[in-house]
């Protein structure tokens, strides 16, 4: 699930008790924000309330920036 709101995305999914053998359902957010000065934030958060998991959250975002940036789109 997702919604935007002004320069930023949040993104939202549930993990079930037991997905992948990990227990406990967790609530996972990620926001990715476009900041005034043209920096790209990510902000994770997890949750789970049942039973205590391990948890390891990372972005695996790669830009290719060589040569000319103006060539270059971003969307998210």
């Amino acid at each position: 699930m997702a919604h935007s709101e002004a320069g930023r995305v949040i993104m939202s999914m549930t993990s079930a008790d037991g997905e992948d053998g990990f227990p406990g359902e967790v609530e996972v957010n990620v926001t990715y924000q476009l900041t005034n000065d043209n920096e790209l934030k990510i902000v994770y958060s997890a949750k789970t309330k049942q039973k205590s998991t391990p948890i390891n959250l990372s972005s695996r975002l790669y830009f290719n920036l060589a040569g000319e940036v103006s060539k270059h789109h971003l969307c998210l």
